[in-house]
């Protein structure tokens, strides 16, 4: 593959660049990528696609919980002060609910629970309760996540829906189911660390592993750095032409030389057009599978193949064997 350096030769060898007209070229090599980073702002791009695991603990509701109104600490049961420890995530930063309502807990010494903000509802001494984790920051190396994909169940073998946390919060806006693992998911911000954050709904009742597709923010291209594969070197180097006869109307008119930097502002307007027309031949020849196709080929497995939960009346005809 081509290198940024062979692109910057490229462009360079388009216009005189004497001794007297000199332009660096790392200069160029700045362009190079500037033109890159606006061609992936466009479009998803195959090579930027990534497949990742999100894995879900389980949901812990075994024993009781007292609580007291306006008290922000909450007493676990021997039972549930067992199940809370015996669980394989700790309780810290994740929420839990007593009848409707979700608290965040912000630490835990059994047999104490210390949540964020005081318990609202009236004092109960033996109430049943969820522990989950309601907000997914996806793994740090993620942190540079430019677009999130599609989301697949594997063990379901279903697609979890996005929805936007809006509609979320109006057609559940208290969250109480905690059974067979998410329908939904939803985009929720970023955390403290930078790093993307979802919601899922419902939550799970037992480990589970979701996989989804993301889009890597490209990455700063140095001299010697080759370009992503499906990139080529001339659509790079048309872009990257504009820059170059912009730089070169500039130096035209600072010498005083004005119908000539009225030349290369013309030719970069012109170039402007040509460079459009690259970027959507590349986007068109960059097609590629769809996003659950693409998980499940990661996985090693048919996107239609064996077991999966039916959902509608063509699953059920189809789980029993008739084939459209």
């Amino acid at each position: 593959m081509a290198t940024v350096e062979e692109v910057a030769t490229a462009v360079l060898a388009a216009t005189d660049t004497s001794a007297d007209k000199p332009i660096p070229i790392l200069t160029v090599a700045n362009w190079v990528n500037h033109r890159y980073r606006q061609m992936v702002s466009r479009v998803r791009y195959r090579h930027l696609r990534k497949v990742a695991p999100l894995p879900i603990p389980e949901a812990v509701t075994a024993g009781t919980i007292a609580a007291g109104s306006g008290n922000i600490l909450m007493i676990a049961d021997a039972t549930a002060a067992a199940a809370i420890t015996a669980s394989s995530v700790t309780p810290v930063g994740r929420h839990i609910r007593l009848a409707t309502n979700w608290y965040k807990v912000t630490a835990w010494a059994s047999p104490n629970l210390t949540i964020e903000t005081p318990y609202a509802e009236a004092t109960v001494t033996g109430s049943g309760y969820c522990i989950l984790t309601r907000r997914f920051s996806l793994a740090p190396s993620n942190s540079e996540v430019k677009w999130l994909g599609r989301f697949v169940f594997p063990r379901r073998r279903i697609e979890v829906q996005n929805r936007s946390l809006n509609m979320l919060d109006w057609g559940a806006p208290d969250r109480v189911l905690a059974s067979g693992g998410p329908w939904y998911w939803a985009e929720n911000g970023r955390d403290e660390n930078g790093a993307v954050q979802i919601e899922l709904y419902p939550g799970s009742s037992q480990r589970e592993v979701l996989y989804y597709t993301y889009w890597e923010s490209p990455q700063e291209l140095t001299l010697l750095d080759e370009l992503p594969k499906p990139i080529e070197l001339y659509v790079l180097r048309e872009g990257a032409l504009i820059d170059l006869y912009r730089y070169r109307a500039s130096q035209e008119a600072n010498a005083g030389r004005h119908d000539v930097a009225g030349y290369w502002r013309n030719e970069s307007r012109a170039q402007s057009t040509s460079w459009e027309r690259e970027i959507m031949d590349a986007i068109r020849s960059d097609r590629s599978v769809d996003d659950v196709s693409f998980i499940y080929q990661f996985l090693g497995q048919d996107v239609r193949g064996g077991s999966y939960d039916v959902q509608n009346a063509r699953d059920e005809i189809y789980i029993r064997g008739a084939r459209p």
